[in-house]
């Protein structure tokens, strides 16, 4: 094809257009029995004459009738074909790579509604192969003829060899394709009425979802709520002219804070089971589809209440007949939440007995359960850290290099020493740990102290032993950090900026590089933590006399090449494999309230601070931050931060997902609704009372605030 479309341009022909054609319906037999595309390459010379030839046609058996299932309608078979047109034009465009209009020809009215209407109106089958032909086709118009005109009908109904050398409408397409653009057929407008192109109609049912009042969303609290909706029932008492002479005033009394609280009630359920009010009213009973009807609801005091086999029961009538609360409705999260704390953050099952002694909340545990995982001090009291999938491993351990070339250092200790003379008191030592990064391999150099001078003495020992490092990895010894004071000499020393500075100037004029990892975390030193516990275990027993035997040089070199070829096919495939840390999870964003985790300190004692920066590791994952408290700035891994469980966090992480484009942290709580639906302080709100005796409105100088007489009504 792109060899004809070279010999088109020299021979001076421009390529006018592509025209396709399709049929899809054929009888044979009394039966459909295939379908069929074609494809004509129309081309304009220069001259103005026009040349249409056949390029390409495609057929296809139409599906075998089942008995089970239910058979393809014709309209289908037609879609189906204008699907096989569509797959044989792509080919086509890959091949020959022009810049042509292309026209697309049916004489379906059917398929060409559904084709120039929007795929999510159509069933599975229709609105799939509609949505595919509108990809393919959107650089070219869909057009109707008429079915004579159709040279794919000779596809689908079949025709001998003799038969089709008389066809000059198949080789050549329809004559009126010789002529301008301006002759060819016309599309009539298509009335949606006259055709059956509804019977594929996907049926959409509307549903008008009610939101909360915003009087659920002005407090977070269910006291403090209770308390503004009983002063807005006094206010709406005090105004009204009949009243004038029997305000309420004082504290706000027991009875107007239940009245209050009925009212809230009241208004969730008219908000969520509003057909369920109805049928209780009328027939005393509810469908038996609702989703309350296990609870043989019944009306007390306008309010819908568990009707229960507690009837002969001796306790309270609240306790008999709780007031039914939708889960999923703001005020459930209010009363959960109020019971929680009320019982000094109770876990799930007392929260929940003591919470249907008077409301019965659907779906209760799992409405408890995600009070008590969103609360913040039940989480500081049982806190878990971040995690992030395991990095891999750093060039430095997989790329092989001689022994002792790149290496870890740590110190172990204390130790101590009794010298051969006679009443000497022991002297206290360390223990320097050098880990090969490659092998494995330990060298212990024995420290007589925690100075500077002391540590690098070690160093050149075991340069001069096992040659020079190029690179020196370091734990930042926070991890030291314990009740014993030999420890806290160690965590001094590492912490010690005068002895990084002096460590790092001494080993830069050696080309050595020495790197530091984040303060305690020792998961970043795995290797060199794991060769202090093995050196700590064999310490404890008594070592023997090690002799070493002189090999010849041939014997070493031939060790030498069997370790390396070991070390790359055993030793190496060994370390894909991670062992914990095996899914990737949301990164930390920058904002984030985060606890700092202490080892030696109650979770209730840890500190709190706020992400300032995150450090993106190679693979974009961010396993080290820096976290912002009162007492200054640490640099932290994630294994040893919590993220708080608010509201913020999860706001922080969308505006990260929207800038970033990487998964944020989210945590998928809730946390105190008034924190987003706060308003601006002194703004006035008005109540509209449905009275004609009083005034009308009322300002008052609180929240805006905008609400019907029914919450403010009082019980009938």
């Amino acid at each position: 094809m792109s060899h004809w479309a070279k010999s088109c341009k020299n021979s001076g022909k421009s390529l006018g257009g592509i025209w396709l054609a399709w049929k899809d319906y054929p009888y044979h037999g009394g039966r459909e029995s295939a379908y069929g595309a074609c494809i004509y390459i129309r081309t304009v010379a220069d001259g103005g004459a026009v040349d249409v030839h056949l390029l390409t046609s495609k057929s296809r058996v139409a599906p075998l009738e089942n008995l089970k299932k239910k058979k393809q309608s014709i309209p289908r078979l037609e879609l189906s074909s204008a699907l096989l047109l569509a797959h044989v034009y792509e080919r086509v465009m890959n091949n020959i790579r022009i810049n042509a209009k292309a026209y697309f020809w049916t004489d379906s009215m059917i398929v060409k509604c559904w084709l120039q209407s929007p795929p999510s109106r159509w069933k599975e089958f229709v609105a799939n192969h509609v949505s595919e032909i509108q990809h393919i086709t959107k650089n070219g118009t869909w057009n109707h003829i008429a079915g004579i005109d159709n040279p794919a009908d000779i596809i689908s109904r079949g025709m001998t060899p003799a038969q089709l050398q008389c066809q000059s409408h198949w080789f050549r397409g329809p004559n009126w394709t010789f002529h301008e653009r301006v002759h060819w057929p016309i599309s009539q407008h298509i009335h949606e009425e006259e055709i059956e192109s509804s019977v594929e109609e996907k049926e959409t049912v509307v549903l008008q979802a009610a939101l909360p009042s915003e009087v659920f969303s002005l407090r977070s609290s269910m006291v403090d709520l209770t308390r503004l909706v009983a002063l807005i029932r006094r206010f709406r008492f005090n105004a009204q002219v009949v009243n004038r002479n029997c305000r309420k005033l004082g504290t706000i009394s027991s009875e107007e804070l239940d009245d209050a609280v009925r009212s809230l009630v009241r208004l969730s359920q008219e908000e969520c089971y509003p057909q369920e009010l109805i049928d209780v009213a009328r027939v005393h009973h509810v469908r038996s589809s609702s989703r309350i009807a296990s609870l043989n609801p019944r009306l007390r005091e306008g309010i819908l209440c568990v009707g229960g086999r507690l009837r002969h029961a001796s306790v309270s009538v609240d306790r008999k007949h709780p007031f039914i609360v939708d889960h999923r409705h703001p005020l459930a999260i209010v009363i959960a939440r109020y019971y929680h704390q009320k019982l000094f953050h109770a876990r799930q099952q007392l929260t929940i007995s003591t919470m249907r002694e008077r409301f019965w909340p659907t779906s209760v545990r799992n409405l408890v359960r995600k009070v008590i995982h969103s609360c913040v001090a039940c989480f500081r009291t049982k806190p878990k850290v971040h995690e992030q999938l395991m990095a891999d491993l750093p060039p430095e351990r997989v790329t092989p290099c001689a022994p002792f070339q790149r290496v870890e250092v740590d110190y172990c200790g204390p130790l101590y020493v009794i010298y051969p003379h006679r009443k000497r008191q022991p002297v206290k030592c360390f223990v320097a740990i050098y880990v090969c990064l490659v092998t494995k391999a330990v060298h212990l150099e024995l420290v007589a102290d925690l100075t500077t001078q002391a540590f690098l003495a070690s160093l050149k020992r075991f340069a001069a032993r096992r040659g020079k490092p190029d690179l020196i990895m370091c734990d930042n010894a926070k991890n030291f950090v314990g009740a014993k004071r030999e420890l806290d000499e160690l965590c001094s020393l590492f912490l010690n900026q005068q002895f990084r500075d002096i460590v790092e100037q001494e080993t830069a004029s050696e080309d050595i590089q020495f790197q530091f990892i984040p303060a305690r975390s020792p998961n970043f030193g795995g290797l060199w933590e794991s060769a202090v516990k093995s050196f700590k275990a064999h310490n404890r027993f008594p070592q023997s006399d090690l002799r070493r035997d002189v090999d010849p040089w041939q014997k070493i070199q031939h060790n030498t090449q069997e370790l390396w070829k070991k070390w790359t096919r055993q030793y190496l495939s060994e370390l894909q494999s991670r062992t914990k840390w095996t899914q990737q999870k949301d990164n930390v964003a920058v904002g984030t309230m985060v606890v700092l985790k202490e080892e030696n300190l109650p979770p209730l004692k840890w500190l709190l601070g706020r992400v300032t920066k995150v450090h993106h590791g190679p693979d974009g994952n961010i396993r080290v931050v820096d976290v912002g408290t009162t007492n200054g700035n640490y640099t932290r891994g994630i294994s040893k931060i919590c993220i708080l469980p608010i509201r913020d966090n999860s706001n922080l992480s969308s505006e990260e997902t929207a800038e970033a484009g990487r998964p944020p942290h989210t945590t998928g709580v809730h946390q105190d609704a008034n924190r987003n639906h706060r308003r601006p302080w002194g703004l006035r709100f008005r109540i509209f009372i449905e009275d004609n005796s009083a005034c009308s409105k009322y300002p008052i100088r609180k929240k805006q605030f905008q609400s019907s007489s029914k919450i403010i009504q009082p019980a009938k």
